[in-house]
């Protein structure tokens, strides 16, 4: 499993390959969804003075907090989340990131996970949202989660005026 606290040998490029031969076996999304998952629920949490406005992300369904730091030289990441698939991705970047220069971290192309997820457009992203939500395209039956998040994020839509009929 790749770690947060990479060998100081291993490159940002070599730390990447690493990840991605991590992701490789997992055909099917639904068991690359458990392992990230899984992974979440074994890094620790971010320290609470850290959970705050600074390093929350915006636009996120999910809150998700990253605390970077920059020590020696190099850069270091945390972060957290209130949703195990979103803390678990966010750790498998903190990981890859961390103990990199700036200059290593900004040349890395971030587009390096796109064969290994997936993305929806116009009407498929709504009837995405619905199948998951519904249970009917979700890991686990009964998860309330993801229609918590779907809520907060219809809700968000409403006070921004940026939602309509579907």
């Amino acid at each position: 499993m790749l770690e947060n606290n990479y060998s100081q040998i291993m490159t940002i490029e070599e730390k990447r390959n690493q990840l991605l031969e991590e992701l490789m076996p997992f055909e099917d999304h639904f068991e690359r969804f458990a392992y990230v998952i899984d992974r979440a629920k074994s890094c620790p949490s971010l320290d609470e003075e850290y959970k705050i406005e600074t390093f929350l992300i915006k636009g996120c369904i999910s809150q998700l907090w990253i605390f970077p730091q920059f020590k020696d030289g190099k850069c270091h990441y945390q972060a957290d989340s209130d949703a195990a698939i979103t803390k678990g991705t966010a750790s498998l970047l903190c990981g890859l990131y961390s103990d990199e220069t700036p200059e290593a971290v900004i040349e890395l192309e971030p587009d390096f996970l796109e064969n290994h997820s997936y993305r929806h457009m116009g009407e498929a992203v709504v009837r995405h949202a619905f199948e998951v939500a519904s249970g009917i395209d979700s890991q686990m039956v009964g998860e309330t989660e993801i229609l918590g998040q779907v809520k907060n994020a219809y809700d968000d839509a409403l006070r921004r005026k940026s939602s309509g009929k579907i």
